[in-house]
């Protein structure tokens, strides 16, 4: 636990140091924004750039609160460590999106759609890592009012919902073929995961209710 979260540490300061070097380079105008087709689509002052750095710190210290104040806090040790690499992994997640959106100012100019791709791909497997060994708490995983009334109907929804989320990050990839269409394709992974892990929790709690 605690060197997920000394690297996380370690992460925030070198986002914000890094986006303090490179600041003076920067145009005075600055592509902030992205369309679905991977197409620059607004621009901002370049302040912005230090918005994800803010984020990443806001994200952080909620990270840091929420197992504190979650009225399930005592289950939050069953899970630590699953939960600490996902915190280092979203400042990772956030840092990336950070030197891509600088990269791209600065003339680097990628492929949004195949970027984000492998980016959202790596997020969802450990997504999934963490919701497939999480227990019942009001704030991590899939929270339905069937998982949270049950340990058994929350251990079922999210272990299945884990190993979908490990799925779907395999199948981001693979929408790499189709590279125009990722985020669409991500999305409707995205969504469909969800209602069927709804229903799935729903039915289960039907079952057990018999």
């Amino acid at each position: 636990m605690k060197k997920y979260f000394a690297a996380s540490i370690g992460v925030l300061i070198l986002l914000f140091l890094g986006t303090i070097v490179v600041y003076s380079g920067l145009p005075a105008d600055v592509v902030s924004h992205w369309n679905a087709r991977g197409a620059a689509d607004s621009s901002s002052q370049k302040p912005i750039v230090f918005l994800v750095p803010i984020l990443a710190v806001g994200l952080f210290i909620l990270f840091q609160v929420l197992p504190k104040i979650d009225p399930f806090k005592k289950n939050y040790k069953k899970f630590t460590g699953a939960f600490e690499q996902f915190v280092f992994v979203v400042m990772l997640f956030l840092s990336f999106l950070q030197v891509f959106t600088v990269g791209w100012n600065l003339g680097f100019k990628l492929n949004v759609g195949a970027v984000m791709a492998v980016a959202i791909s790596a997020l969802m497997y450990f997504v999934g890592n963490l919701v497939e060994k999480s227990e019942r708490n009001w704030f991590i995983g899939f929270r339905t009012p069937w998982t949270i009334s049950s340990d058994e109907n929350w251990r079922k929804t999210n272990r299945l919902g884990g190993k979908l989320y490990k799925l779907g990050a395999v199948a981001c990839l693979l929408s790499l073929l189709v590279v125009d269409y990722a985020i669409f394709i991500i999305l409707g992974l995205l969504i469909a995961v969800s209602i069927y892990l709804f229903a799935y929790s729903y039915f289960e709690y039907r079952k057990s209710a018999k």
